[in-house]
């Protein structure tokens, strides 16, 4: 019976042959590793919603402007961005019906978030008075995430609620006094933001849905009246260049949708957009 050839003239398996493992090397000799045995990072670690990058920011922003930068907002923003992963995060795994592979974001995220916290409250002891405002609305989504209805309505009027309170916290951290329209100012930050769900929706999502589309148009044309009316309430002077603002967002509601526009345009739209409310707030509330 003929003997099998030495082990050392064997040719060596390719990767991906019977026989290929931890030895098998690439053709430039380097080990090579089996597809199957690449680690995978676990999800939830880099948030997807695009338009929330915006609902965080212009109201923190108006909030420290109006109120005049302080170094506390510097602490308060890095607690509210890294508050937001850690929200996120939460809401995923909570999405998943607790899978352990969407639990470690959880636990880093929250870590990071408690020191900085612990420090807006250490140099701003009073600002834990709007801690009782939040946790409704952030129990109210966690909730609709763990339904798995974190695209629902409920769950983005209630994230633009408490990013726009956000507006009056940074205020209020900057030693802020017009009070009455630091609430109108979030509250028509709230209504640009609450018409852009409606907005995007009727683009992507809800394109054949009538229901967003009729829901759409109210909130828009409500809009042309409320914006204006509340600045009015705290000016004495009806704000015709908000008026001309919330009706050409209006006009865009209504034509936008019947055209072909990509969510990269409609992103576009909304990133100017969010620039032109922020100047509007400052310059015609405040």
């Amino acid at each position: 019976m003929a003997s099998s050839p030495p082990a050392s003239t064997r040719p060596a398996p390719s990767p991906g042959q019977p026989g290929a493992g931890a030895n098998a090397r690439t053709r430039d000799g380097a080990p090579s590793r089996p597809p199957n045995k690449r680690r995978r990072r676990s999800p939830g670690w880099v948030p997807d919603e695009h338009g929330a990058w915006a609902m965080l920011s212009v109201p923190l922003l108006i909030g420290v402007i109006a109120s005049g930068p302080a170094w506390i907002h510097l602490l308060l923003a890095a607690f509210w961005f890294v508050g937001y992963f850690a929200f996120f995060a939460l809401g995923q795994w909570l999405k998943s019906h607790l899978k352990k592979r969407w639990f470690p974001p959880v636990r880093a995220y929250a870590l990071a978030t408690l020191p900085l916290g612990i420090g807006v409250l250490a140099l701003r002891p009073g600002l834990a008075i709007w801690a009782p405002a939040f946790v409704p609305l952030v129990a109210i989504s966690l909730g609709c995430s763990y339904r798995r209805k974190d695209r629902s309505l409920l769950n983005d009027a209630v994230t633009i609620i408490a990013a726009c309170l956000m507006l009056v916290v940074a205020f209020d951290a900057g030693g802020g006094v017009l009070w009455p329209r630091a609430w109108v100012g979030a509250a028509i930050v709230w209504i640009y933001f609450f018409g852009t769900v409606w907005y995007v929706k009727t683009i992507i999502r809800e394109r054949e849905n009538p229901a967003y589309t009729w829901g759409s148009m109210i909130h828009h044309g409500a809009a042309i009246l409320a914006a204006p009316g509340l600045i009015f309430l705290v000016t004495g002077i009806w704000s015709w260049t908000t008026t001309a603002l919330f009706a050409a967002l209006a006009a865009r509601a209504a034509l936008v949708p019947r055209t072909r526009a990509t969510p990269i345009q409609t992103g576009i739209g909304e990133i100017v957009a969010s620039v032109i409310i922020t100047m509007l707030v400052l310059t015609e509330v405040f």
